[in-house]
């Protein structure tokens, strides 16, 4: 069953970064060449950070260290197949409660989805749906953190939206239901 599961998630992964190869830090390992480009007035550089290979991303002003992922990565992605985004984070000092972990959309009209350094998980079409743990985590250590998004899948599942989980557990449910006055129907659309 492990096994099976293993297979799945390979199957359905869209990206890999390992963040192991100074010359191209953007490196796809998945096998499907969605290599990121190293971007920003500060591009972000690999180095070894608490023990691991990393990249490195300059806090700061919007758009000074960030890798620029292909055009059309998401295609794939639906309200139907929902998405979860996972990394390893060690979090220095930022300047800004806003900087991003990552970020997918299309400016502030949005649809766009995104995840702060505070973990406050954004989906937004319209309006936002938030997933937000309220509390801050520890910065000089390593955290896995992923954000899912499960869709509607066409309006049939009860409940959707983001969740975030730091460690394995679930520190923020942003879900909402069917019920929820129009919000459920933009997040269809994202």
């Amino acid at each position: 069953m492990e096994h099976d599961n293993r297979n799945r998630i390979n199957d359905n992964k869209i990206a890999h970064f390992r963040f192991d190869n100074p010359v191209h830090v953007g490196l796809d390992s998945s096998g499907r060449g969605n290599d990121a480009v190293a971007s920003g007035s500060a591009q972000p550089w690999v180095q070894t950070v608490g023990g691991r290979a990393a990249v490195t991303l300059a806090g700061g002003q919007s758009g000074t260290s960030y890798l620029q992922l292909p055009a059309g990565l998401l295609k794939e992605v639906s309200d139907h197949t929902g998405i979860t985004v996972a990394a390893w984070v060690y979090a220095g000092k930022g300047a800004s409660v806003w900087e991003r972990i990552f970020d997918f959309g299309k400016s502030q009209t949005g649809p766009y989805l995104f995840l702060t350094r505070q973990l406050r998980g954004t989906c937004f079409a319209g309006e936002d749906l938030v997933a937000d743990p309220g509390k801050s985590f520890a910065a000089g250590e390593w955290m896995h953190i992923s954000m899912s998004v499960t869709g509607t899948k066409g309006g049939t599942l009860s409940s959707a939206g983001p969740v975030i989980y730091v460690n394995g557990e679930m520190v923020a449910d942003g879900s909402i239901s069917q019920t929820s006055s129009g919000t459920y129907a933009k997040l269809r659309a994202k």
